[in-house]
């Protein structure tokens, strides 16, 4: 069992185990970004550093939320997230996929929730390697 938040996004659960959370919040004064990618909503500011602002729901193609929140990665410190209204934090047991059939990197397992299926997301492989070099673009233009 492992604890972890749980959101949902277009009706589909998603979840996060709580050792990749730095902090969940609600973003306050997003900076637009020009020339940015529409997954990347602007920038914000965080302890001293201007971050790239990055909506899940545009890197997935699905409706935007009613409500966002962000999330700060515990891993790395180069970005932070826009999550749709947390469900809670839950211990949900994650059964991790089977490599061979599901290859998309960023899905770590699946759980259930409320007798519905739950997608866990790694954020450490959420952006592709071309993503992570355009955020870090956009970050190293703004330290």
């Amino acid at each position: 069992m492992n604890k972890s938040i749980v959101f949902s996004l277009a009706e589909i659960f998603f979840g996060i185990p709580i050792n990749q959370i730095k902090r969940l919040g609600k973003p306050e004064n997003i900076e637009p970004l020009k020339g940015a990618p529409d997954w990347i909503s602007g920038f914000m500011s965080y302890r001293d550093s201007m971050l790239p602002y990055i909506t899940l729901w545009n890197i997935l193609k699905i409706h935007p939320p009613s409500k966002e929140f962000l999330l700060l990665p515990s891993n790395f410190d180069y970005c932070a997230f826009g999550i749709s209204k947390i469900n809670g934090i839950f211990e949900i047991e994650i059964k991790e996929k089977n490599s061979n059939i599901f290859k998309i990197p960023y899905i770590m397992g699946f759980g259930e929730f409320h007798e519905r299926v739950v997608i866990f997301v790694d954020l450490n492989n959420f952006l592709s390697p071309e993503q992570k070099n355009i955020v870090g673009n956009f970050y190293k233009k703004n330290e």
